[in-house]
C-alpha cells in the first residue's frame, strides 16, 4: 500500500468539498453546514468547492487542509488552523468571495448568518493558544489503512514546528470511533458539551472537545 501525504493545492477545492461535508456529518446524517446553507446536497458541494479558493484563507481554505493519497489517489484530507487567525473570523471575512460568485441576495445571507448564530453558541470553548486540527475525513472504501492516522500526527506536527504548545479538535458526541483513534493518540476530553437545540437539529447530543499536549 503506497500512503503518502501532501499539502492540499487549489486543484484539490471539489475533493475538499466532497470530504469536508462528509466529516461534518461525523455518524449523524447530515452536518453543520448542510443545516446552515438550508439547500440540497448538490448545492451545498458547490457552496463547500468555492470555500478552498477565496483569497483569503480561513479554516476551510486549502491552504489549512492536509491529504492522505493511497496509490495516488485523494482518500482523506485533515485541516489543522490556529483558529484565532484563521478561525471563524477569517471565514466570515471570506464569505463575501463565495456569496459574489454565488449570485446570494442579501436576504439570503442574511438568514445563512442568522443559522449560523444559533450554532455557534453550541461549539465547545477554544484553547488559548492551541493548535486546532479539524474536518478530518477518509473516503468509506479506504479506512482502517493508517490514512486518518498519518493524517492526525503530520498536521500535530505541523503544529510543532510553529510553536504551538498544545492541540485541540472537537468531536460529536457519540461517534466513538473518532474518540477513540484520538486517545489512542494522547487526546484527553477537556470538555463535553450538551446542547439541546444542538441535539435537535443535527441528531447528537452535542460535542467534545479534546485536547494534546505536543
Amino acid at each position: 500500500m503506497d500512503l503518502t501525504i501532501r499539502k492540499a493545492t487549489q486543484d484539490d477545492a471539489v475533493f475538499l468539498a466532497q470530504t469536508i461535508m462528509m466529516a461534518g456529518r461525523q455518524h449523524v446524517g447530515r452536518g453543520i453546514v448542510e443545516h446552515i446553507l438550508g439547500c440540497k446536497e448538490a448545492e451545498c458541494q458547490t457552496f463547500l468547492s468555492l470555500l478552498p479558493i477565496t483569497q483569503k484563507p480561513h479554516l476551510l481554505h486549502h491552504s489549512s487542509f492536509t491529504i492522505a493519497e493511497i496509490g495516488g489517489k485523494a482518500v482523506g484530507c485533515l485541516s489543522g488552523y490556529d483558529p484565532k487567525k484563521l478561525g471563524y473570523q477569517a471565514l466570515h471575512d471570506a464569505m463575501p468571495e463565495v456569496i459574489a460568485i454565488l449570485g446570494w441576495s442579501d436576504a439570503e445571507h442574511e438568514v445563512a448568518k442568522a443559522r449560523t448564530a444559533k450554532f455557534l453558541p453550541c461549539l465547545p470553548e477554544q484553547t488559548d493558544g492551541a493548535w486546532m486540527i479539524d474536518r478530518g475525513g477518509i473516503l468509506p472504501d479506504q479506512r482502517r489503512k493508517g490514512a486518518m492516522t498519518r493524517l492526525i500526527e503530520t498536521v500535530l506536527d505541523e503544529g510543532r514546528s510553529q510553536g504551538y504548545k498544545q492541540a485541540q479538535v472537537n468531536i460529536f458526541i457519540g461517534n466513538e470511533p473518532a474518540l477513540k483513534l484520538h486517545e489512542k493518540l494522547g487526546f484527553s476530553v477537556k470538555e463535553e458539551k450538551a446542547d439541546e437545540f444542538f441535539e435537535k437539529m443535527i441528531g447528537a447530543p452535542g460535542i467534545i472537545s479534546m485536547v494534546k499536549d505536543l
